[in-house]
C-alpha cells in the first residue's frame, strides 16, 4: 500500500494504481501536449487507462504554479482535457517544489449534436483528495484502500458527502457527550444556571470555537513565536500544545484554551504577543471568542477534563477533528476538495439544532446549489427593477451568474457602473430565520465578487481585495434573527469564516466586525410586548396621531434615535474588549430610553409603565418576540424596509405545536391571518410583506402546500394583494431535503407591488432524491425534462379561493388542457350539491405509544401498542381485553378500516381491527368494564383535552361523526391517493380520518353512477389539474371532493353507467379493464370530446399510473 503522507514519487503511484484500479488497467508514458502559452501547467503525461471504467484515463500533471493558485489550475485542467476529447480522468497534480500533491477525479459531459458528439465539456467538476506531508489521511485511506470495480464506485470514493455524512456523525457525538458532561457535573451545572446559560449553548459554542481554531491552523496562524510572522505557525498546533499540557498534568481548558481564547484571541495586545502562553495569537475580534458575562475566568475552574480533548479511544475532540483536512476555500462547484471547509460547518451546525437533532438529520439544510440561485435571482430582480430603463435582463443575469461575464464589452454597464456598484453597497438583506446562516454567507459572497468586478469602473477608489467588499456587506448590509440563540452564534461564525478565507497574511486583516446588533436572537413572528408593538418608531416628522405632544419629548425622541442608530454603526468596528463593552451597555441603555419615550407617544401607554423594562436591555437575551422597528430602526427610518427578504423558514404544523401558533395569534401583527390547519412558515410570508419597502424582492423555499391547501387561502389573498410573483419553481416529486422524503418543495419570489409581470414558472418531472448536479440542471439549465414557461403573474391565481395551479403542460398542450377542463365543468354543480362530504372517525388515542408512555409515566403493566380506542384482532392482548366487555359493551365494538382497504370500486370487508365507538353523548356509567379499560389511559385521554383546548368527555372520540355515514351505502376514498380511487360499499363500515365519506342527500343521481364517474380517467384528470396535490399525489379531501363539477346526465346514460358498475362490484375484480373501458367511453362522450381530447387524456393518465 502507498504512503499517501510521502512525496509523489511516479513509480509508486503507478504501483497503487494497479491495485486500485479493475485488471484491465493499461500502462502508458504518452505526454500529451500543453499550450505553450500556459503558465500554470508544465508537463502532461498519461500514465494509464481504463476501458472497463468509461475509458477513464489517468493524467500526470506537473505544476508550475503554487498549489494557492488551484482554481485558476483546476480551469487549465478542464482546457487540457477539453483539447483532448476527454470526458473523464483521474489526474495527479504536483510540483517538485512542494511536498503535497492532489488525486482527483475530472468528470464531465459530452453533448450530442445529431450523429456527432461536441467534444466541449459540459458541467466539468474537479473532486480532489490532498496527500503528501502535513495531508490528514483518515479520508483517503478509507476510500482508496481497495479495489474499483466500476465507474459509479470510483465516482462514491471521491463523493464529497462521505466527508460530509461522517463529519456530522462525529461531531453530533462530540456535541451530545460534551452537553451530557456538563449536565452531569454539579459545579459546571450550577456555573451554567448562574450565568443563564443552557449546556446545549456552551457546548455548540465551544466546538465552534475550536473548529474556528482549525481553520486558523489551516493558514499557519497559529504557534508563531514572538519574533516570526503570522503564516510561518505549526500547522498542528492544537494537537501539539495539548501534548506539551497532557503531559505536565494540568488541564488543557484552564490552563491553556481559556489564556488563548480571552487573552489572545479576544484581545489586542501589542504585537499580538500573549505573554501568559508565550506565543502570539492573531486578535479576532467580533465576539466569538469572548468570555461569558460575570464569568471570573481566571479564578473559576469549569472541569472539562483532557480526556474530552484526546483519550485512548480516540474519540475526543482533537481526535476527532485531527482525521480531516481543514479547507479555508468554500469550494466552487465545479472544485470540490474533500475536506472540511465553512460550508461543511454550516451544514452541521444546522443539523444540531434541537428540531434538527430530535429528528437525527440535516432534514432541513438548504442545499448549496439552491442557495446561490435563490441569492442570484432576488438581486437580478432587485437590480432588474432599478435599472430596466438601462439594462436588459439577460444582461443583468449574466453579470450575476456568468463568472466570465466582460464588462470591458458592456457599454451601459461601465456607463452604469457607479450606479450599480451605489445600489449594492446600499442594499439590505435580512433572513428573518437565520439558522446557520447560509443564505447571509451566499449573498455576502455573492455581492463582494460583484463589486470587485465592478472597482475598475467606478468613480470611487477602493482597496483592490475581495476581503474589503465582503467586510464591507457583512457589516452593512445583513440582517438576520432566529429563536434559537445558537443558531446566530452559528451564523455569525460562518460569516466570519467567510472574511478569513479571503486574506493569506493575518497583517492585511482587520478585527472581524461585530454583529450583535446585526444578528440577533427573537421570535421573528413576535412583534411586540404586551399589545405595544413600536410601530411609530420609524416615523420621521411629527404628524397629526402625535399633535398633542410635547415637542420637547418629540425631539428626545428623535434625538434618542440617532444617538442609537450612530452608536450601532460605530460598534461595527470597534476594537478593544473593554470599549467594545463599554460601547455596548451604552447602547443598550439607549433602548431603554426609546421604549420609555415610545411608550409616552403610544396613546394608551402615555400614563403606563410596562412591568419590567429590563426586558429589553440585553439585545441577545433569549426573548421570545422581536421587536422589528426598535431593533433594525436604522433599516425603517432611513431605508423604508428591506430590499430583499430571503429564506427558509420553519416548516410546522399545528398539530402537535399548538403553543407556538397561540402565541402568534395573540400578538396583533400577524393574527388576522391565522386559519386553522395551516402552516408555521405561512406567518413568515406575511411577516416579510410587513417588512419589505415597495418593490422589495421575498424569495423562499418551502414545501408547496400553500398553493392549494384550504387553510392557505388567507395567505393566497395577502400575496396577491400586496404582491405579484416573479418565479415559482416546484421541485414536486424530487427532493430537497434528505431526511424529509414525503416533502414537495417550492421556491417563491415576488415583488412587493401589485404590477403585473411575466412570472417564470417552473414544474420538476424529476424524482428521487436531489443532487446538486441535478439541481444546477433544472435551476440555471431548464433541462428538456422540466418545462418551464412564463404566465402573467396576474393569472397565477385563480378562483374564488385564488388556487395556485402550476401545470407540467407545454404551451402547445396548455390550450387542449383547459379546452377539456372547461367541458368537464361547463353546465355543472358542485358534488355538494347532491351528496355529503364526512372524514373519519378521529380517535385522538388509537392505542398506546412510546411518547405517551414516556410523557405520561405510564408503568401500570400496559405494553406499546395497547389498543385504547382501536382493537387488533390479532393481538391477544386487545383480544383480551375485548373479552372482558359485556354483551352490551360489545355493541360499541365496530367493524374499522383503513385507507388501504380501499380499491377502485370495492373495499375489503373482512376487518382485522375494531373501534370502540363512544359518542360525546355516550354515559359511561352504564359501561363498567369499557370505563375500566380507559381508566387504565386516564392521563392520556384527558391530555388530548388539555393540548388542543377541548371539553368534550374524556373517555369519548375525539371526532365520533354522525354514526349513519358509517352503516349506510356509500363511496369510499383514502384522502391521499396515486390515482382516483373510489370505493363502495352498503355495510357497517367505520373508518379513521385518512378516509373520506360521501353518502346521498339528493336523488338526482344515484351513488354508483356517481362512483363510475369518479373512477373514470376524465375525472382523474379534472383532480389532477383543478384538485389539490402532494406533489403527483391526488389529496383528496373534504375540498377538493364537494367542489367536483358534477354534470347531471340523462337518465339513461346514468344507467347505462349503474349497471356496468354493478358488474365491476360484483365480480369483485377491481382491475376489470374491459368494463371501466366501457364507462369512460360514456363519460367522454357525455361531456363532448373529441378524438384528439380523448386521447390526451388517456395518454395523460396512462403516463401517471405507470410512474
Amino acid at each position: 500500500m502507498i504512503n499517501f503522507s510521502e512525496k509523489y514519487d511516479r513509480k509508486k503511484f503507478k504501483n497503487f494504481l494497479k491495485d486500485f484500479l479493475p485488471e484491465d488497467l493499461s500502462d502508458s508514458d504518452h505526454e500529451l501536449q500543453i499550450d505553450d502559452n500556459d503558465d500554470y501547467l508544465k508537463k502532461a503525461t498519461i500514465l494509464a487507462s481504463v476501458k472497463s471504467i468509461d475509458d477513464i484515463v489517468i493524467l500526470e500533471v506537473e505544476r508550475s504554479k503554487a498549489e494557492k493558485t488551484r482554481l485558476n489550475i483546476t480551469k487549465r485542467l478542464f482546457k487540457l482535457l477539453d483539447i483532448h476529447g476527454y470526458s473523464k480522468a483521474l489526474v495527479v497534480t504536483f510540483s517538485k517544489n512542494e511536498s503535497h500533491y492532489r488525486f482527483s477525479l475530472i468528470t464531465s459531459d459530452l453533448i450530442w449534436e445529431g450523429t456527432r458528439v461536441n467534444k466541449k465539456f459540459s458541467n466539468p467538476k474537479r473532486l480532489s483528495f490532498l496527500l503528501g506531508d502535513g495531508a490528514k489521511l483518515h479520508t483517503p485511506i478509507n476510500k482508496l484502500n481497495t479495489k474499483v470495480s466500476n465507474y459509479d464506485d470510483l465516482f462514491s470514493r471521491f463523493n464529497i458527502e462521505i466527508v460530509n455524512d461522517e463529519f456530522f456523525d462525529n461531531y453530533k457525538k462530540l456535541f451530545l457527550n460534551l452537553k451530557d458532561k456538563i449536565e452531569n457535573d454539579k459545579i459546571f451545572n450550577k456555573f451554567l444556571k448562574d450565568k443563564n446559560i443552557t449546556s446545549d449553548f456552551f457546548s455548540k459554542r465551544l466546538l465552534g470555537q475550536i473548529v474556528f481554531c482549525y481553520f486558523l491552523q489551516k493558514k499557519r496562524w497559529l504557534g508563531v513565536s514572538k519574533d516570526n510572522k503570522f503564516g510561518t505557525g505549526d500547522p498542528n498546533y492544537l494537537r501539539n500544545i495539548f501534548e506539551i499540557f497532557h503531559k505536565k498534568k494540568e488541564n488543557f481548558f484552564n490552563k491553556f484554551l481559556e489564556f488563548f481564547f480571552y487573552e489572545g484571541l479576544n484581545n489586542l495586545n501589542e504585537n499580538n504577543f500573549v505573554k501568559s502562553i508565550n506565543i502570539k495569537v492573531p486578535y479576532v475580534g467580533g465576539g466569538l471568542f469572548e468570555y461569558f458575562e460575570g464569568y471570573d475566568w481566571k479564578n473559576e475552574n469549569l472541569n472539562i477534563p483532557n480526556s474530552f480533548f484526546s483519550n485512548i479511544k480516540k474519540d475526543g475532540i482533537l481526535d476527532i477533528f485531527d482525521l480531516y483536512n481543514f479547507t479555508v476555500d468554500e469550494y466552487e462547484d465545479y472544485d470540490i476538495e474533500l475536506a472540511v471547509d465553512p460550508e461543511m460547518l454550516g451544514r452541521v451546525f444546522e443539523n444540531l439544532l434541537p428540531e434538527n437533532i430530535r429528528k437525527s438529520g440535516g432534514s432541513y439544510y438548504t442545499p448549496r446549489v439552491v442557495v446561490n440561485y435563490m441569492c442570484e435571482n432576488s438581486l437580478l430582480q432587485f437590480l432588474y427593477k432599478k435599472f430596466k430603463k438601462n439594462l436588459q435582463f439577460e444582461k443583468i443575469s449574466n453579470f450575476i451568474k456568468d463568472r466570465s461575464f466582460n464588462l470591458n464589452q458592456e457599454k451601459n454597464f461601465k456607463l452604469n457602473a457607479d450606479k450599480i456598484d451605489e445600489a449594492l453597497r446600499n442594499l439590505r438583506v435580512c433572513d428573518p430565520s437565520i439558522g446557520s446562516g447560509a443564505f447571509a454567507v451566499g449573498f455576502t459572497n455573492l455581492v463582494s465578487r460583484l463589486r470587485f468586478s465592478l472597482k475598475n469602473y467606478v468613480s470611487r477608489k477602493y482597496k483592490n481585495n475581495l476581503y474589503f467588499f465582503k467586510r464591507d456587506f457583512i457589516q452593512n448590509s445583513i440582517y438576520g434573527v432566529d429563536i434559537d440563540s445558537s443558531a446566530v452564534e452559528i451564523a455569525k461564525l460562518r460569516l466570519w469564516l467567510t472574511l478569513i478565507v479571503e486574506k493569506e497574511n493575518y497583517e492585511d486583516t482587520e478585527p472581524l466586525p461585530n454583529l450583535d446588533f446585526q444578528l440577533i436572537q427573537g421570535n421573528s413572528l413576535i412583534d411586540e410586548v404586551d399589545g405595544f408593538n413600536f410601530q411609530h418608531l420609524d416615523l420621521k416628522d411629527k404628524d397629526y396621531q402625535f399633535e398633542l405632544l410635547p415637542n420637547d419629548i418629540w425631539e428626545k425622541f428623535s434625538k434618542t434615535k440617532k444617538k442609537f442608530i450612530d452608536l450601532k454603526r460605530k460598534y461595527l468596528n470597534i476594537k478593544s474588549f473593554n470599549n467594545k463593552k463599554a460601547l455596548k451597555e451604552e447602547i443598550e441603555s439607549l433602548l431603554i430610553q426609546i421604549v420609555e419615550l415610545a411608550f409616552s407617544l403610544g396613546g394608551k401607554w402615555k400614563n403606563e409603565k410596562i412591568a419590567n423594562y429590563k426586558i429589553f436591555n440585553k439585545i441577545n437575551s433569549d426573548k421570545n418576540f422581536f421587536l422589528w422597528k426598535l431593533y433594525f430602526i436604522e433599516i425603517f427610518q432611513d431605508h423604508s424596509g428591506f430590499d430583499i427578504i430571503i429564506g427558509n423558514p420553519p416548516y410546522i404544523g399545528e398539530s402537535g405545536n399548538r403553543v407556538k401558533f397561540q402565541e402568534v395569534r395573540n400578538s396583533s401583527s400577524l393574527r388576522k391571518f391565522y386559519k386553522g390547519k395551516i402552516d408555521y412558515y405561512y406567518f413568515f410570508f406575511h411577516l416579510a410583506l410587513n417588512l419589505l419597502k415597495d418593490d422589495g424582492i421575498l424569495n423562499f423555499i418551502t414545501t408547496s402546500y400553500f398553493t392549494t391547501s384550504t387553510a392557505g387561502n388567507k395567505l393566497r389573498k395577502d400575496l396577491k394583494s400586496r404582491g405579484s410573483f416573479l418565479e415559482l419553481i416546484d421541485f414536486n416529486e424530487l427532493k430537497i431535503f434528505k431526511s424529509a422524503q414525503g416533502q414537495h418543495n417550492m421556491i417563491s419570489t415576488l415583488i412587493k407591488n401589485n404590477e403585473n409581470h411575466k412570472c417564470k414558472v417552473l414544474v420538476s418531472t424529476e424524482k428521487g432524491n436531489s443532487n446538486q448536479d441535478q439541481l444546477k440542471e433544472i435551476l440555471y439549465n431548464n433541462e428538456k425534462e422540466n418545462y418551464y414557461r412564463y404566465i402573467d403573474s396576474n393569472q397565477i391565481f385563480e378562483g374564488e379561493n385564488d388556487y395556485i395551479r402550476l401545470s407540467e403542460s407545454s404551451d402547445s398542450n396548455s390550450e387542449l388542457q383547459n379546452f377539456i377542463l372547461k367541458k368537464i365543468s361547463s353546465n355543472y354543480k358542485s358534488l355538494n350539491n347532491y351528496f355529503s362530504v364526512n372524514q373519519g372517525v378521529i380517535s385522538g388515542c388509537d392505542r398506546l405509544t412510546k411518547d405517551q408512555k414516556n410523557k405520561f409515566n405510564i408503568n401500570n403493566n400496559l405494553e406499546l401498542n395497547d389498543g385504547i380506542f382501536v382493537f387488533d384482532l390479532k393481538n391477544n392482548r386487545d383480544l383480551d381485553v375485548i373479552k372482558t366487555f359485556n354483551n352490551s359493551e360489545k355493541k360499541y365494538l365496530k367493524d374499522f378500516y383503513k385507507n388501504s382497504d380501499i380499491q377502485k370500486y370495492i373495499t375489503n370487508i373482512e376487518p382485522n381491527k375494531k373501534l370502540l365507538y363512544l359518542s360525546w353523548d355516550v354515559n359511561i356509567e352504564m359501561l363498567p368494564n369499557i370505563k375500566s379499560h380507559l381508566k387504565k389511559f386516564e392521563k392520556i385521554l384527558k391530555g388530548r383535552l388539555e393540548t388542543y383546548n377541548e371539553n368534550y368527555p374524556w373517555y369519548s372520540l375525539n371526532r365520533p361523526r354522525n354514526i349513519n355515514i358509517f352503516l349506510k351505502e356509500k363511496i369510499v376514498v383514502p384522502y391521499r391517493s396515486k390515482l382516483n380511487t373510489f370505493g363502495y360499499n352498503e355495510q357497517e363500515w367505520f373508518c379513521r380520518s385518512d378516509c373520506y365519506l360521501i353518502t346521498k342527500k339528493s336523488n338526482n343521481i344515484s351513488l354508483k353512477a356517481l362512483l363510475g364517474m369518479l373512477n373514470s380517467k376524465l375525472y382523474y384528470f379534472w383532480l389532477f389539474f383543478r384538485g389539490k396535490r402532494k406533489g403527483n399525489t391526488l389529496e383528496l379531501f373534504s375540498t377538493p371532493l364537494s367542489e367536483m363539477p358534477i354534470k347531471i346526465l340523462d337518465n339513461e346514460i346514468l344507467i347505462k353507467i349503474e349497471t356496468l358498475v354493478d358488474q365491476i362490484i360484483n365480480n369483485n375484480f377491481s382491475s376489470n379493464l374491459e368494463l371501466k373501458s366501457e364507462i369512460d367511453k360514456i363519460i367522454n362522450k357525455a361531456y363532448g370530446l373529441n378524438d384528439k381530447e380523448i386521447d390526451f387524456v388517456e395518454n395523460f393518465y396512462i403516463k401517471k399510473e405507470i410512474n
